[in-house]
């Protein structure tokens, strides 16, 4: 990077009279001074320097120099600045002000350098040749890359999140949105989509969270487009505080879960629609998970055994004489995922035992699926058959005394 600046002309003598009056601020007093041969002064930098002629031809290098590039002094002089740039547009430069450019030592190794170039003339102007400092910031240079990496791959997980992102500050001064912030708002403030009726929710929500400095989450309706429809979001803030446990930013999700609600939504309805014909049924419906515990009777299994027994377990309501048979019969079903059927006797509210007929099928076909069952009462009709059956038995008792 190179930050141009106005030319900058270091006007002094190399007799030690005049190094002693430079200015303390200037790169170059302490290789000067050196090669004047004054005393180092404590707080003198130890940067490299070279000193050249007009032409940009070397006439003197510090020690520190040699160490940092590996030449002799006899090595470079007389030599071009160029042998030690790579960027060839400096040699046609007289001056720059605190540029970071690479350099090449003497063993083929690069490093990057912040360097200054100043000229050097005499007390009646005339010129006496350059000088460039350099200072080794190869360190400051890979950390600094090493955090624009670390920045970019963070960006770039941001970007892939499916969520909206942004980063404000603590006034509230946006300074970060993600990739699905900027396609879905195209830009546009979040709270500016924020459906009119939700807007003091959110409000709330925001003001809260600053005033206590804890996350606060919310569900609300925003406009993705200017006045179009709304959909669902929940959004989620939090404070990211720094090393004085202050917060110094805030971090604003938004996820869209408008599909999910209508999904559940449109499952509440039919779940109800579903409750309420099994509610109409006139038989007794029930649902068991896989290991046949009834999780679910309608009503007509509380009309008919009454509320005091509503809560018993089915097969404790069974006639004592069918219970072990109708029990075994619905494990083998369990087990084998097959539909069940057994006739039964239940006890009902009067104390009374009717005849029913109960079938179940698995729903599905997947392993820890639920049943489903109804109980017929037929008892009115076994009794019908039964009376059918005596009657025809009696006639036929009849029929055949009177043939005697």
């Amino acid at each position: 990077r190179q930050r141009r600046a106005p030319e900058r002309v270091l006007v002094c003598h190399v007799g030690p009279e005049d190094v002693a009056a430079l200015p303390e601020a200037h790169p170059g007093v302490a290789f000067l001074r050196a090669e004047a041969g004054l005393p180092r002064q404590r707080n003198a930098i130890l940067d490299a320097a070279v000193f050249t002629d007009g032409e940009g031809r070397v006439l003197r290098v510090n020690r520190a120099l040699e160490r940092q590039f590996g030449y002799s002094a006899d090595e470079l002089r007389g030599e071009s600045l160029g042998r030690l740039h790579l960027d060839r547009r400096l040699e046609g430069r007289a001056t720059f002000d605190l540029i970071t450019t690479p350099y090449r030592r003497k063993d083929g190794s690069v490093f990057a350098g912040e360097a200054q170039r100043s000229a050097v003339v005499g007390p009646n102007g005339e010129s006496l040749g350059l000088l460039e400092v350099i200072r080794d910031v190869s360190e400051r240079v890979e950390a600094e890359r090493a955090r624009q990496a670390e920045e970019q791959r963070s960006r770039a997980i941001l970007d892939a999140i499916p969520h909206m992102l942004l980063v404000s500050d603590p006034a509230g001064q946006v300074t970060y949105v993600n990739a699905g912030y900027r396609e879905r708002l195209q830009g546009a403030p979040l709270e500016s989509r924020v459906y009119p009726e939700d807007r003091a929710a959110y409000a709330q929500m925001w003001a809260q969270a600053t005033r206590e400095g804890t996350q606060a989450e919310g569900e609300v309706r925003l406009s993705l487009a200017e006045g179009g429809p709304p959909r669902w979001f929940v959004v989620r803030i939090a404070p990211i505080r720094n090393e004085a446990g202050e917060v110094s930013e805030w971090v604003a999700s938004a996820t869209d879960i408008h599909d999910r609600l209508e999904a559940e939504r449109r499952a509440q309805r039919d779940e109800a629609r579903y409750r309420g014909v099994l509610e109409g049924v006139p038989q007794i419906v029930w649902l068991s998970d896989a290991a046949g515990a009834v999780s679910y009777f309608n009503r007509r299994w509380t009309e008919y055994v009454g509320p005091e027994r509503a809560s018993q377990p089915f097969a404790s309501l069974l006639h004592p004489e069918d219970r072990a048979e109708y029990l075994l019969r619905w494990q083998e079903a369990l087990r084998a995922r097959r539909p069940f059927e057994a006739e039964h006797r239940l006890l009902g509210k009067e104390g009374r035992y009717r005849t029913f007929v109960t079938r179940a099928l698995p729903l599905g076909d997947a392993a820890g699926s639920e049943w489903v069952g109804t109980s017929t009462d037929v008892d009115d009709q076994v009794y019908a058959e039964a009376a059918a059956r005596l009657l025809a038995t009696v006639s036929e008792y009849l029929s055949a005394r009177a043939d005697d």
